[in-house]
């Protein structure tokens, strides 16, 4: 072999090891900046009934991570069916969940994902405020004509409170019109602005059969017919109320 070929297979022999060199390098390098994780598994259940709440979805975000974050980490998830859900190989670190769902809410909890592991929690959603929406999809009907309204809302009552009251015509015209004769009932009256003077016809109490799985209702409420005149229309769901106007 001549001394030309010699250097020639020493040069490919030492690009060879340099390129080994590199490799083992760069398998250490991804070794030791490989990124921690763990899991987190949980369960959603209703206080008020102590049945699963479904379709309501979970935040984790980082509070507290190790020095491979480069940006904020938020992760999302929705319950299942069975209110079960689960966040599957994130980033261990610190984090704070927070529950997000209709007519429900949970404090925001810090959890702590470590290496390697499935943490296990469970979560007990309080119901939130009642709430209540009469729609009236027309105000006006001709006597003997069966009004109907729909009562949207969140409450723990099983029942509907409906009070049918009867609005002075003479009292109307007194306050200068309707508009002014009813303005006082929206906010429950003062010395200055007092209620209509008003006569109740008729209360009516309606079970709340149309409930989803976090329990909000949408009911359809049929009244008997009514003769001629300006009504107000009170409906309670236990401390939630609203009010409409029919004639």
């Amino acid at each position: 072999m001549s001394s030309v070929q010699r250097a020639a297979a020493y040069s490919r022999a030492l690009g060879l090891a340099a390129a080994i060199i590199v490799c083992v390098c760069l398998m250490a390098l991804g070794i030791t900046q490989e990124v921690p994780r763990g899991s987190l598994s949980g369960h959603l259940t209703m206080l008020e009934s102590g049945k699963p709440l479904a379709k309501a979805r979970f935040t984790l975000t980082a509070t507290m991570l190790g020095a491979h974050d480069e940006s904020t980490q938020i992760y999302t998830v929705r319950t299942d069916a069975d209110g079960a859900f689960n966040f599957r190989h994130i980033q261990a670190g610190q984090y704070e969940l927070e529950l997000s769902a209709k007519h429900h809410e949970a404090e925001k909890t810090i959890i702590s994902i470590a290496e390697g592991k499935t943490d296990e929690i469970k979560v007990i959603a309080e119901p939130s405020e009642p709430s209540l929406k009469l729609y009236a999809s027309q105000h006006v009907f001709m006597p003997g004509e069966q009004p109907k309204l729909e009562a949207h809302g969140f409450a723990l009552s099983d029942h509907l409170e409906v009070g049918i009251y009867k609005l002075d015509s003479e009292g109307i015209a007194r306050q200068m019109g309707l508009q002014n004769a009813l303005e006082p009932l929206r906010d429950g009256g003062s010395e200055t602005r007092p209620l209509p003077k008003m006569s109740l016809v008729r209360t009516d109490n309606l079970k709340i059969q149309n409930r989803d799985a976090e329990g909000a209702f949408v009911e359809m409420m049929k009244l008997d017919p009514l003769t001629d005149g300006f009504y107000y229309v009170r409906c309670t769901a236990g401390d939630a109320k609203d009010l409409a106007f029919l004639n």
